[in-house]
């Protein structure tokens, strides 16, 4: 991002669904030229599956909490990253879609099994 903001290099297009707030004058892929694409990175915290309900939304809502501290937003955005902290169940429903997708992916591009 630095690198950008200086004017050093030249962003070309952000791979997420949507512009970065950061650099809202750099389009997306999809508005580049290929349409429906949209990529991002992510992380996510797992647990054991035994783990009691109660203690994952707790970890859930400390996160979140975290994530949105005044000093931590800055720092996150001059990445270009955007802290989410979502609820379990959100989160569980975001990763099945991101397996399915990849899923597809791989065999659409006959990646072999490893």
């Amino acid at each position: 991002m630095p690198l950008i903001q200086d004017g050093r290099i030249r962003g070309l297009a952000i791979t997420g669904g949507r512009r970065s707030p950061t650099v809202p004058d750099i389009p997306t892929v999809a508005e580049s030229g290929v349409p429906g694409f949209a990529s991002t990175s992510w992380q996510g915290w797992f647990m054991a599956a035994k783990r009691r309900r109660r203690s994952s939304s707790a970890s859930s809502m400390e996160t979140a909490k975290a994530l949105a501290l005044p000093d931590v937003r800055p720092r996150l955005a001059a990445m270009a990253y955007e802290g989410v902290g979502q609820p379990p169940a959100e989160f569980a429903a975001y990763y099945k879609d991101e397996i399915a997708k990849f899923t597809k992916v791989i065999a659409d591009a006959k990646i072999p099994k490893q």
